[in-house]
């Protein structure tokens, strides 16, 4: 599938639409308590935010999902060197009580493990609930990129103003 974008000189493009769909996250994610945590914290919201139901199934509601302490330690493991670095059973439940404490999602024991319910799911998914008149930031949105500067703040030569080109080391993998 393709997506049509059009742009502001009037010619048109495709893009490959992106597969597996979205999440929301609010600004104001970065405004609370949870930006004061460890980053763990944060990488473990996001993978709730993304594993939780987008919609109702006959097993789960939308914004719930099953899960271990385990499952949770595997996908928030990561290579250093040749060693696979997993965060340990007491920070996972550190911040799984954390979101608890802040109200952010409620568990229940499962045959198989935990049920996750993300609370105020529904309102934080729904773009319609996000006030889209961006008025105060518009003028830092608009600016042109300027030359790269080195430490002492002067343009760096054989740069070009604007361009981008160069940065995207794997074209195959999305950043």
């Amino acid at each position: 599938m393709n997506l049509t974008i059009s742009t502001k000189d009037g010619s048109n493009y495709n893009m490959p639409k992106i597969p597996g769909g979205y999440i929301l996250l609010s600004r104001k994610l970065l405004s609370n308590g949870l930006s004061e945590k460890p980053p763990l914290h944060r990488a473990i919201w996001i993978w709730i935010l993304q594993e939780a139901n987008y919609k109702d199934t006959p097993s789960r509601k939308r914004g719930q999902l099953i899960s271990t302490i385990e499952k949770i330690r595997d996908k928030m493991s990561y290579k250093s060197g040749c060693r696979t670095e997993k965060p340990s059973v007491k920070q996972v439940r550190g911040a799984m009580q954390y979101f608890k404490d802040e109200k952010m999602i409620i568990t229940q024991k499962v045959a198989v493990g935990t049920l996750i319910s993300v609370l105020k799911y529904e309102f934080y998914q729904d773009y319609r609930n996000y006030d889209l008149n961006h008025s105060k930031n518009k003028a830092s949105h608009r600016q042109t990129p300027s030359k790269p500067a080195n430490n002492n703040g002067i343009p760096m030569e054989g740069t070009m103003e604007g361009t981008m080109e160069g940065t995207c080391i794997d074209s195959e993998k999305p950043f």
